[in-house]
């Protein structure tokens, strides 16, 4: 066998060498993680979901101007079964899983109905709003005296729903709105607040000013003295990995063809539980009062 001159050895001692790291770098450079995209549902195919019969004189008739969080379902009729969290309306779920409720209390567990309030106050004089405000936060905080304290299932009987459904809402420049699932949850506390109160609305204001949703600083002017309020649910949820296990994610069906929820709203116009814009208007003033309806 013919030896290499020095040269030729070298150069085929760098070439195997070089051919050696190659595979070792190759063996210890791990796979790019598969990307998994989660489906985008509309507004529509959501609600076609919970409520699957377009005859069914119990479905809610939705209204695309006033977005709303909760929702019933045709087999929970009066209950909730799911959240929609509309972008940028609800600051305060990532962090701690809660949400400011301003419409569809009677799916709440312990709150008396607040249908019986809503629209009643367009088109009266402010004397006439300041009266019916007056009557209706007394009925309610007689309401709230009378409510059971614990409607909730005992933890040693099982359940017999599937959680409740949250999906989120997210755009992109590609499909506009759409919600995609975020997890089944249960309900772990409800609480009333009475809300005239500065400390809130600071609060409120804090946390949307971190979500960078507010330019300049906003005070609390003085038209907020005074004026009309009804009460706000604060609900927590948590996660409930028991009933996801279960049940999995909810099987909504696409529709050919389908675009964004269709909604149109903007920031300001999407029911939010609390909105700063709204309580410039007089919602918030005064001393803060909270009743927790239920806590398990």
């Amino acid at each position: 066998m013919p030896r290499l001159k020095g040269k030729q050895r070298t150069n085929q001692s760098k070439k195997t060498t070089s051919d050696s790291n190659k595979e070792i770098s190759g063996a210890s450079e791990p796979a790019p993680p598969p990307v998994h995209h989660a489906p985008a549902y509309s507004l529509e195919e959501i609600q076609g979901y919970f409520w699957p019969d377009d005859n069914d004189a119990r479905k809610p008739v939705s209204n695309p101007a006033q977005p709303k969080a909760l929702h019933d379902s045709a087999d929970r009729p009066g209950q909730l079964a799911y959240v929609l969290l509309y972008q940028g309306a609800n600051p305060s779920w990532e962090p701690t899983q809660t949400i400011y409720a301003t419409t569809s209390w009677e799916l709440l567990p312990g709150i008396p109905d607040r249908r019986q309030y809503d629209g009643v106050m367009e088109g009266l004089s402010t004397e006439a709003i300041e009266k019916f405000a007056t009557a209706a936060r007394n009925d309610f905080v007689q309401n709230i005296r009378t409510a059971s304290p614990n409607p909730f299932v005992p933890r040693n009987q099982p359940k017999q729903h599937k959680g409740v459904a949250v999906f989120t809402q997210r755009s992109d420049k590609k499909d506009g709105c759409f919600f995609v699932f975020d997890g089944r949850y249960e309900i772990r506390g409800v609480t009333v607040l009475s809300t005239k109160d500065e400390t809130l609305y600071r609060t409120v204001e804090e946390e949307w000013a971190r979500e960078g949703r507010l330019g300049a600083k906003t005070t609390l002017d003085d038209d907020t003295a005074g004026g009309p309020c009804l009460p706000w649910a604060v609900v927590k949820f948590r996660r409930d990995e028991a009933a996801q296990k279960k049940h999995g994610n909810p099987k909504v069906e696409k529709q050919p063809d389908s675009e964004s929820d269709g909604t149109g709203e903007t920031e300001d116009s999407v029911e939010t539980g609390i909105a700063v814009s709204g309580l410039r208007h007089g919602l918030l003033s005064g001393s803060l009062n909270s009743k927790v309806i239920c806590l398990i």
